[in-house]
């Protein structure tokens, strides 16, 4: 079967689809098939650009409202991190 069948058995089930979550969903899919992949989530999940550029202005306005470790802090605590694993 070619691509051009395949799309049009494809609009014939959507026609007939009822599901609006399924439909939201298949939306949703589309979108992201227009945006390029920047990088993966720890979880494997695409990052696209403008989840990319969200995520720096979360925490460009967190850097601003002070919610943030000093690196020596972060240190500190990766540090207990280790501490907390070995004596397991």
């Amino acid at each position: 079967m070619n691509l051009q069948t395949e799309k049009l058995l494809l609009i014939e089930q959507l026609i007939k689809l009822q599901n609006a979550d399924l439909i939201a969903k298949i939306k949703a899919l589309l979108q992201e098939e227009k945006e390029a992949i920047v990088g993966y989530k720890p979880n494997g999940e695409p990052i696209t650009p403008s989840e990319l550029v969200a995520r720096a202005e979360t925490s460009e306005r967190d850097i601003a409202a002070g919610r943030t470790t000093p690196l020596k802090d972060f240190k500190k605590e990766i540090d207990q991190w280790k501490k907390r694993r070995t004596t397991k």
